[in-house]
């Protein structure tokens, strides 16, 4: 392979059996320098592994996400806000027990916890008070940056109740975000 040039690899993999985001990581090496790691080249996507949930069916809640306004880079001493909307594709109207949460990767603490925030994960409320099937949710927020330049990982995700444990189908999302001085 010659500078410039594109490869594409293929393989499978076999799902694990507990249902959740898992970050999965890849690494470029030269086979015929073991010793030599191609520079830069660690791949880390998301890969979501979906099941039933017992207490939740997926034509009861479920989201798309229609908007969001995550800043592709910041400078680390700037607040901006953000808005991600989402419709209800499910069968079962959303309240304000519906939440937006957000966390590092790995589903680790957020890097861009604002102070604003109801607690460390987001539990940020939609602005409306009620969205039917069919409607769509709105989530307002502010983002604190780390001081730490870098490319950040950040998921968000719809959950119901005050707890992080119930996701709404659907509904995660993860974006990368530069942070500079």
């Amino acid at each position: 392979m010659r500078p410039g040039e594109t490869a594409s690899f293929v393989f499978k993999l076999r799902a694990p059996a507990q249902p959740q985001v898992y970050e999965q990581y890849f690494q470029l090496i030269d086979l015929d320098h073991s010793d030599v790691t191609v520079q830069h080249r660690v791949l880390a996507p998301l890969i979501r592994v979906d099941a039933a949930y017992p207490e939740l069916s997926e034509s009861e809640y479920h989201a798309t996400r229609e908007f969001q306004s995550w800043p592709v880079a910041t400078l680390a001493s700037w607040r901006p806000s953000v808005t991600i909307r989402y419709r209800n594709d499910g069968t079962d109207a959303w309240d304000r027990s519906i939440k937006l949460y957000v966390y590092g990767g790995l589903f680790r603490r957020s890097d861009f916890r604002d102070s604003s925030w109801p607690n460390q994960s987001g539990a940020i409320q939609m602005k409306e008070t009620r969205v039917e099937p069919g409607q769509t949710a709105s989530f307002t927020f502010r983002i604190d940056p780390s001081d730490e330049p870098g490319v950040y990982r950040v998921l968000s995700r719809l959950s119901i109740g005050n707890h992080s444990q119930q996701p709404v189908l659907g509904s995660l999302m993860g974006e990368l975000i530069r942070v500079d001085r």
